[in-house]
């Protein structure tokens, strides 16, 4: 079996960072004991601080702390105008990435002039992908752009296709089912790493269940068996976004399973599914006292997703973590707990 150990500072649903490590669970990993940590009633009364941290984040040096941060302002979108605005011209395409697809989710209709010249000049595959994203969300994308979006999914290398097939799935344009369900043929001769293929595959099966393809759904239930730790990751997240209740069993099962980084991908599934099963806050107490940085941030968002008084408590604890990335990523998931707007549950299911 492969086992990854790749680390990367945040996991957010733009797929910009997925954490693996491969260490084993002992009770010794967990430093602070849950009493340590005082019940809080509420997150909201530190929604300011966790702003602060994010409006800071967007003038980082290090860029994934700059993206990570335009995501996390989606949760705060009376402060995204501006932030968002001075990303259009960051020089890191992963940065303006990230700025345009929040103009696509916040439908920022306000931004779609600034991003005209965008929409113009050629830009990298990606950057070019959130583009189209941005114009079709925001109702200005025409036939021509679209199609050049589809023609994405035909791109040399696979990781265009895969963020071209998770744009695509999320705007609800089931004219694309054709094109998904062949973006993931591995054309004959290619030499890209075979990791890069079947992560695509679980991406495109996301996008056709998203766009009503049951068959779709099989398929990503099989990759969180595979032999890549950061496939059965992404499988795992993926089932719980679409809510596979009857894979409940399965992510129970896994709760026992290593990498760390895989025990709380099923935490956070099952949180998402609404099964709160005994291990599940056992787990996010093993993340969220992790040595490692990139696991505490991981931990975040699967208790962000799970209302229990330690994990509100946790959370509010870690905005003073050591580690920056680590309070950004409390921080995001602060704001994604106290996000209450209208829509926010619609907003809360596409993720």
């Amino acid at each position: 079996m492969k086992r990854g150990t790749k680390r990367t500072a945040l996991t957010l649903s733009l797929g910009l960072g997925l954490a693996l490590a491969g260490s084993p669970w002992t009770p010794a990993t967990v430093a602070h004991p849950v009493e340590e940590i005082p019940e809080v009633a509420t997150l909201r009364v530190h929604r300011a601080a966790a702003l602060k941290i994010v409006l800071d984040a967007t003038r980082s040096d290090d860029p994934l702390m700059r993206a990570n941060a335009l995501e996390a302002i989606q949760h705060a979108p009376d402060h995204a105008l501006p932030v968002v605005t001075l990303a259009l011209e960051d020089p890191e395409p992963g940065v303006k990435f990230a700025a345009l697809y929040t103009i696509g989710e916040l439908r920022l209709n306000a931004l779609v002039h600034a991003a005209k010249p965008l929409i113009r000049r050629s830009e990298q595959p990606h950057v070019r992908a959130a583009v189209i994203y941005a114009a079709a969300r925001c109702g200005v994308a025409s036939d021509a752009l679209m199609s050049e979006m589809a023609g994405f999914l035909q791109h040399e290398d696979p990781r265009v296709r895969a963020n071209a097939a998770m744009l695509l799935g999320r705007l609800n344009n089931d004219t694309a089912v054709p094109l998904l369900r062949r973006a993931g043929l591995k054309p004959v001769g290619d030499m890209h790493p075979g990791i890069q293929w079947t992560l695509l595959r679980v991406q495109t099966a996301e996008a056709l269940a998203r766009l009503g393809d049951a068959r779709a759904i099989d398929s990503i239930r099989s990759a969180a068996y595979s032999q890549f730790d950061e496939v059965r990751i992404l499988a795992v997240l993926t089932l719980g976004r679409l809510g596979d209740d009857s894979f409940w069993p399965n992510m129970n099962n896994f709760l026992i399973e290593d990498p760390i980084e895989f025990r709380l991908a099923a935490a956070e599934g099952l949180a998402r599914l609404g099964r709160h099963r005994g291990g599940m806050v056992q787990v996010m107490v093993e993340g969220a006292t992790h040595a490692l940085p990139t696991v505490r941030a991981q931990a975040c968002f699967a208790m962000a997703q799970h209302d229990h008084p330690w994990t509100r408590a946790q959370l509010a604890h870690l905005l003073d973590d050591e580690d920056p990335t680590v309070q950004l990523a409390a921080a995001a998931a602060v704001l994604d707990v106290t996000d209450d707007r209208p829509d926010r549950a619609a907003t809360a299911k596409a993720r």
